[in-house]
Order: C-alpha cells, then structure tokens, then sequence
C-alpha cells in the first residue's frame, strides 16, 4: 500500500477503512501502453488510480477512437459501470507507468455503505469528471483548434509538472483534429520559443507565453 501513502486524502481514507475490507484490497501495476480494461468488457472490479496516468476513449465499429479523458491519481475507474452492472463504455491505456488500488464490486458497494467519508470523496471526484466532460464537449463545440491544443498544453504541463513532456500523439487524439493541423500550431509556438518539440515530445518553455497566445487566440 505503500503508493496510496503519497496521498494525503486516500491515506486518511484508508487508515478508517473497515479492517474486513482492507484485507480485500491489492495493488495492481499496469506498464506504458498497456491497456486496463475494453471497450465493451464486462466490469469485475472498481480502481482508484495512485500513480501514473490513462487515457480514456471510445471507438466505432470501424476502429476511429473518440477520446474522453486524461485520468490523474486520486480519481475512480469503472465505478458508475460497476455499480450498475453496464459494460465498460471506454477503453482505459496507461499513458505512463501506473499503479492502481483493485477493489472487487461488492467490497465496493460495501465500502460506501460504511464509510460517508469515503462516499464523499467519491461523490466529490464524480462531480469534477462530470464538470470536466462538460467543459470538455463545450470547447470542442465553440473553441477553435489553436484555442484548445494551447489550453491542453497549459493543463498538461501543470498536471504533469515543470519540465515533464507532453506526447505529441496524445494532442492529435485528444483534438481530434489531423497531424497536419496539430503540426502548423507547433510549429508556429515552436518559431516563438514558447515550446520546444523533440521526438514526438513537446516541452513548454514559457507558460505565461502561451497563456498570451490563448487570449490572442
């Protein structure tokens, strides 16, 4: 459990957890690139991710993926279809490194019939993913390209930390816009020094510079 400690609020969490469901919780690693669960899949078990981040998306029935989300420690995995016993609606990749809390359905359930703190974490997180996909579908709708790809590189850069890289794969799949459009933008931030783009990963050098250009755009 030693992952759940980096955690102030999931600790506090955990050292109130009924010892009965303590002893049914594990740690699971998942590797870059690796894919938690389908698109379509049965659910046997909620997350809590601790370290590392997914990407959430859908695909059609010829193969083109709609993305929905970048997950970031601290928030809850397959819960809605598991309490409501749906198939999974996405499909969850590890986009780095991540280690996850594993908690059977019924444990679950059982956990947020005994502990209100608990439900309330859990009611919170639900509430920011919701105004976070809401925000997301308003954006797509009515902010052009250039407006949303320096408004996900601002976000990503503070979620990820100074000096973190940002995949430049994942800002095509995020905007779902084409390589060739994502690549005049870098381009253009590119020639005003305000990112550096190095083997597919995008470094911010100016965030104050690219918060200019969100405003102009």
């Amino acid at each position: 459990m030693n992952a759940l400690m980096d955690n102030a609020e999931l600790q506090g969490l955990i050292k109130r957890c009924p010892p009965e469901i303590y002893r049914q919780l594990e740690i699971k690693h998942v590797g870059t690139g690796e894919i938690l669960f389908f698109q379509g899949e049965t659910p046997r078990f909620t997350y809590i991710l601790l370290e590392g981040n997914f990407k959430s998306y859908h695909c059609n029935p010829l193969g083109a993926k709609y993305f929905i989300a970048i997950l970031y420690p601290g928030e809850i995995l397959g819960e809605v279809e598991g309490l409501e016993s749906l198939p999974y609606c996405g499909t969850l990749e590890a986009i780095r490194d991540s280690t996850l809390l594993v908690i059977p359905h019924a444990v679950y359930e059982e956990w947020l019939r005994q502990d209100v703190n608990f439900s309330l974490y859990v009611y919170k997180v639900l509430c920011r993913k919701f105004y976070s996909l809401v925000k997301k579908s308003a954006e797509d709708g009515l902010y052009p390209l250039k407006y949303r790809l320096l408004n996900l590189l601002i976000y990503l850069h503070g979620e990820n930390g100074a000096g973190m890289p940002v995949q430049k794969e994942l800002l095509v799949e995020t905007l779902g816009s084409t390589p060739p459009s994502i690549e005049r933008i870098i381009a253009d931030l590119t020639a005003k020094e305000l990112i550096e783009c190095r083997d597919a990963e995008i470094r911010v050098l100016s965030v104050d510079g690219l918060n200019k250009e969100l405003w102009l755009s």
